[in-house]
């Protein structure tokens, strides 16, 4: 495996290494992957690769916003690369995203609120690594402040539940993460 053929598998993974890239490209790839020994020079580049255009597919293709948001907050935690100018420009893109729809903004403060697999909510990173604690939480209460409708997330199934549901669910996780992790950061 060349370094090239890695930084493909690295970026096709949204920078997830470990049993995801195992389970994409098999164990005996994964094992030339691994032995590579790839510095974290390099998976600083790539995942500067990877924010810009997670930055720029928040701003352009807005119905997805939530999942980029996502990725964006991963890569952060991994923190191979500098983290407080993509956490800046991440709070920004959130900041001109007002017409976001109901499920992506749903989502996006289940994200800053929620433990995601790398056990580090968006709140507790920005709380404890970044300056940006008071910005983050301004801009999540303007995004928590909406009135959200009482209909199913997904009609296409019965059991779904309803936004207001959902909404309310990431709200409580939210606050929860704030309250606990705000005060720790200072």
């Amino acid at each position: 495996m060349t370094l090239r053929e890695a930084e493909e598998i690295y970026k096709s993974c949204f920078g997830n290494e470990g049993r995801y890239v195992w389970h994409e490209i098999g164990p005996e790839a994964y094992r030339e992957y691994c032995d590579l020994k790839i510095s974290r020079e390099t998976k600083a580049k790539w995942d500067r690769d990877l924010l810009e255009l997670y930055l720029n597919a928040i701003r352009n293709t807005p119905d997805y916003a939530a999942s980029w948001v996502n990725h964006v907050l991963e890569a952060l935690v991994r923190g191979n690369c500098e983290t407080d100018e993509y956490a800046r420009r991440l709070l920004d893109e959130l900041e001109r995203a007002p017409k976001l729809n109901d499920l992506n903004r749903i989502n996006v403060i289940r994200y800053m609120g929620e433990d995601s697999r790398f056990h580090v909510s968006g709140c507790q990173f920005y709380c404890l690594r970044t300056p940006y604690a008071d910005r983050m939480d301004a801009i999540m209460q303007r995004m928590m402040d909406f009135e959200c409708p009482d209909e199913k997330a997904d009609p296409r199934f019965e059991r779904s539940p309803s936004k207001k549901k959902l909404y309310q669910e990431a709200v409580d996780l939210y606050r929860k993460a704030y309250a606990r992790w705000h005060n720790q950061g200072r």
